[in-house]
């Protein structure tokens, strides 16, 4: 697909996505986005786990690798407690935020449920989809996401849908202009 292609349709369309899929997910979630930090997503053990873990491993722990909040004496490695310790580590040094964070996860999967569309879009033009095509297509396939699910379930660190999409486009984007700084960076990055 022509680059002009690329750019020139996703002036009006990239933003629309974003509209339609803020609207989807403000219809079907007013409750939840609008008291982003006092809700939780289900009442499973494993939820409340990885609530609890979250908040716990930024506001407690002395470690960025290590969960001290279980298995006591010994502690647990953070990814076996779905603590995001990427996240963790960003907001662990802002203490002023610590009294929110269960908002700011909340609102960080749901931004990312919003921008898949988008992304997802890009990905589907650099595959020479048609761009209507590739508009409803990214936004149903988006909306039909199994990783949704994931927030229900409780496993926050897996429903953070745009990951799987931004990858994809990486690699499009690398495969296309390959370099040795682009193959490098891939490297470093996987």
């Amino acid at each position: 697909m022509a680059q002009s292609e690329l750019t020139g349709h996703s002036r009006k369309a990239g933003p629309a996505l974003w509209i339609v899929s803020s609207l989807i997910y403000l219809f079907y979630f007013p409750h939840v986005i609008f008291n982003i930090n006092s809700v939780m997503s289900s009442i499973t053990f494993d939820t409340i786990k990885n609530y609890y873990t979250f908040v716990y491993h930024i506001t407690h722990d002395s470690s960025f690798l290590h969960f001290e909040g279980m298995q006591y004496p010994y502690g647990e490695h953070v990814i076996y407690t779905d603590c995001q310790p990427a996240l963790t580590m960003l907001l662990r040094p802002l203490t002023f935020l610590h009294g929110n964070l269960i908002g700011i996860m909340h609102t960080l999967i749901f931004v990312s449920f919003i921008a898949t569309p988008a992304v997802l879009r890009r990905v589907l033009l650099h595959l020479n989809i048609h761009p209507l095509m590739a508009w409803t297509g990214a936004l149903g396939l988006a909306l039909l996401s199994p990783q949704f699910l994931k927030m229900n379930a409780g496993h926050f660190a897996l429903s953070y849908t745009i990951m799987i999409p931004l990858a994809m486009l990486l690699l499009i984007r690398i495969v296309k202009c390959a370099s040795w700084q682009r193959i490098l960076f891939l490297f470093v990055y996987n």
